[in-house]
């Protein structure tokens, strides 16, 4: 009897584990689809710094990466967030080693992010236990050319091209003539017109692929096979100024009728163009004088196809080949024959610039795109940020406002708006957008920063190092975060913290010419001015951000009150950027040296509103020099 009694008691212990353990099981499980749903509800409204967040917590409970991953590194790109992913990919991979989407996904994440070398070693690692596949062997021959590592591209796109391509992904056509363009871009022209023959032999009636061979040939300036080539295309098939080029090699090669009928074609068309006519009038005179002949032909810079969508695809060639001269020399040709200009070309031509840094260009780009096409809210949203993030907040704030009240989910555009007030001094308005952010991004690292910098702003310096402390004991390394925690400590004056940090950023990042300007002013304000000066001529050195740094220059050359080298610096910043920032800098210098009247006819040059105010200091000071009643007025 006192067995029986104590068995059921152990079968009800043992029911009773069994249930709790159930019940932990289920909510666990349970717990990482209902933190993917979250992550996928974010995603869908646009908060994509939140939804990152519930996908790692996802992932942390061993959430399949096929549900989230697509998700997570598009939302990683929006918002700008690397480290955190950079951890996600490595446990993503010990799950799913054989992923080879996901593998592409992150390639194609480092990639965006210019991590060259991180998006090799993904893919190298996958193919050394999957070494036929060959569609991310093309990935991997891809990276290498976009890194400029031409011979390496070369023979892993022959790898590609060895055997017979059986992965549906694949064209093989495509590959070959995408593989030709790589030979072109590494200046190995024998084996690009090789291949080039090779596809035209393929598909005797593609005409990209002829005009292609003949700027090959007009590179090597071997006029004959550029007319050679383009004599089996239908002249039709270019555009009017290539169709130009071509009647120009008809009269040099003496087929006087076939260049007659293109002249008069585009005569009929352009009555006034009074140098076609010129030539078309006297060419059997010039085709036959040798140094007018090579005179004229050494103008024919390029041939392209007469079709918008051809041209249109070369210029994403270039683009995708990170060969942003040739794209915007495209997309500018392509603007210039276009009698009705279409937006997306100016926008390609903005993107191709803000890549390249230039804000400025990228900004005239997006605004007569904007001109075109005012209802295209995306359009509108690029060109706010872009104005604001060139300094130009007078042009942003009214943009900014409008897309915030239209949309308060997109931090983004609420986070410049912040930036924009805090610059035109109305922290009302900033604190107002601030608290509607908070609400919405509770725990985002970018919005939490804006609180850090508006208790800075505020002289509330302790709130602001706590906001920074909390941020960086919560989430992994952020080169933003560190970058900024060390701008406030700067500018508390502890600069042996934000030394430490700024290097630190650096050794993350040797590359990052944000965090070296910002550790040479560093060191110029704790008078380590020939430190500063070493970074700064590094820059003059490569021939990189030659305004910057020798804006930056002249500015420590005066602190050291060494005004003819200010001067020089100043007058070489003005003349690679004349822009307001620099020509407020050069009048100054002009004036410490006495040149009074050349710095106020620079001063009335300044446009943009917020350098008004010390435009009009800056004159005062001169005046007073001079005049004391004139400076008071």
């Amino acid at each position: 009897m006192f067995k029986y009694k104590y068995r059921k008691y152990w079968i009800i212990c043992v029911l009773s584990i069994l249930a709790i353990l159930t019940t932990i099981a289920f909510h666990f499980y349970e717990s990482r689809w209902i933190d993917f749903r979250k992550a996928e509800k974010h995603f869908a409204d646009g908060r994509y710094s939140q939804a990152i967040e519930f996908y790692v917590k996802a992932m942390k409970k061993d959430l399949a990466p096929k549900f989230y991953i697509t998700q997570l590194l598009f939302a990683a790109k929006i918002t700008n967030t690397y480290e955190p992913i950079v951890e996600t990919y490595k446990k993503c991979i010990e799950k799913d080693p054989d992923n080879a989407e996901m593998i592409e996904g992150f390639a194609d994440f480092y990639v965006y992010f210019k991590e060259f070398d991180d998006a090799e070693k993904v893919l190298k690692l996958y193919l050394a236990d999957h070494p036929d596949d060959y569609y991310i062997r093309l990935e991997l021959a891809r990276v290498y050319s976009w890194n400029d590592n031409y011979e390496k591209s070369i023979l892993e796109y022959r790898k590609v091209l060895s055997n017979d391509i059986h992965d549906i992904r694949l064209d093989e056509y495509r590959v070959k003539l995408e593989f030709t363009k790589v030979l072109t871009y590494a200046e190995k022209y024998d084996q690009a017109i090789d291949l080039y023959k090779q596809l035209i032999f393929e598909k005797s009636r593609d005409w990209e692929v002829y005009i292609e061979l003949a700027n090959v040939y007009l590179a090597l300036k071997d006029y004959h096979n550029v007319f050679e080539t383009l004599n089996k295309v239908p002249y039709q098939e270019l555009d009017e100024s290539s169709q130009i080029y071509l009647a120009d090699l008809y009269a040099y090669y003496k087929h006087y009728d076939i260049a007659q009928e293109i002249y008069e074609n585009y005569l009929e068309k352009h009555l006034y163009s009074t140098n076609v006519y010129r030539k078309y009038s006297n060419m059997r005179i010039w085709s036959n004088d040798e140094e007018i002949s090579l005179e004229i032909l050494d103008r024919i810079k390029y041939f392209y196809p007469r079709d918008d969508e051809v041209l249109d695809d070369l210029g994403k060639d270039y683009i995708f080949a990170r060969k942003f001269d040739e794209a915007i020399r495209v997309y500018k040709h392509l603007i210039q024959r276009t009698k009705k200009v279409d937006p997306s070309y100016l926008i390609e031509l903005g993107d191709i610039y803000l890549t390249l840094d230039e804000k400025k260009m990228a900004i005239e780009y997006f605004q007569k795109a904007y001109d075109l096409d005012p209802l295209d809210d995306e359009l509108k949203r690029k060109l706010a940020l872009t104005l604001a993030w060139g300094g130009m907040q007078d042009r942003a704030l009214p943009l900014l406002e409008d897309l915030f009240e239209e949309n308060e989910k997109d931090q983004s555009v609420g986070i410049e708006l912040i930036r924009v007030y805090a610059l035109e001094k109305n922290e009302e308005k900033a604190i107002k957008v601030l608290a509607k952010l908070q609400k919405r991004f509770p725990k985002s690292p970018y919005v939490l920063m804006e609180v850090a910098a508006q208790q800075a702003r505020l002289g509330h310096a302790l709130a602001a190092r706590e906001v920074y402390q909390n941020l960086l004991s919560s989430v992994e390394y952020n080169e933003n975060i560190y970058i900024n925690y060390a701008d406030i400590m700067r500018l508390w004056g502890n600069y042996y913290e934000a030394e430490k940090i700024y290097r630190k950023a650096l050794e993350q990042n040797p590359n990052k010419s944000e965090i070296k300007f910002k550790l040479a002013w560093l060191l110029v304000n704790m008078k380590r001015y020939e430190e500063a000066e070493q970074i700064y001529k590094t820059f003059t050195f490569q021939k990189k951000n030659l305004d910057k740094a020798y804006y930056r220059l002249a500015k420590e050359k005066l602190l050291q009150r060494d005004l003819e080298q200010a001067l020089y610096y100043a007058n070489k910043s003005f003349v690679i950027n004349p822009s307001d920032k620099n020509i407020l800098l050069f009048s100054e210098v002009l004036a410490k040296n006495n040149k009074n009247d050349q710095a106020l006819i620079l001063l009335d040059e300044i446009e943009i509103k917020r350098y008004r105010e010390l435009t009009y200091l800056q004159k005062g000071k001169i005046y007073l020099s001079e005049n004391k009643e004139l400076a008071i007025n």
